[in-house]
């Protein structure tokens, strides 16, 4: 079996190294140069400036905050407005109902259940990732040789 490797190995050597066609280091390089000179509202969010990045979140955050209190208010002369939208909230009533339900469960979860025991186990995580870190240190610098020194 470690004949037909080497056999195998050598033969796969003597193959020449693939070639990049020629028309491919101008085309990547005008892609890299289009990309940069976009603007950056046409650019994808993550690479926006931070100071960008920051304030549009706000500005998000603050829409769907004032979006939640207006709710109540919205759906409270909605229906005499919208015979449609009466129905509508009519309907979600007992999902909404449900899903309130839900999140006190999980507040009180998390209060009785969780949070007492989350900092034990983000000391726990942290000890055992600390562990695995040395481990491998002593692994890769006995067994596998490390660095050379030479």
């Amino acid at each position: 079996m470690t004949d037909l490797e080497h056999q195998l190995d050598h033969e796969l050597r003597r193959l020449p190294a693939p070639k990049a066609p020629v028309s491919l280091m101008p085309r990547v390089m005008l892609a890299v140069a289009q990309a940069e000179s976009a603007p950056w509202y046409s650019r994808a969010w993550m690479t926006w400036p931070v100071a960008l990045q920051v304030s549009s979140a706000a500005f998000l955050a603050l829409v769907v905050i004032g979006l939640w209190r207006l709710m109540p208010s919205v759906s409270a002369w909605m229906p005499a407005a919208s015979p449609v939208f009466g129905q509508a909230m009519a309907r979600l009533a007992p999902a909404v109902q449900v899903f309130s339900e839900v999140a006190t469960l999980v507040r009180v979860l998390w209060s009785v259940i969780i949070q007492p025991i989350a900092l034990y186990f983000l000391a726990l995580v942290i000890a055992l990732s600390l562990v695995c870190a040395v481990f491998w240190t002593a692994v890769n610098r006995v067994a596998l040789g490390g660095a050379s020194r030479s």
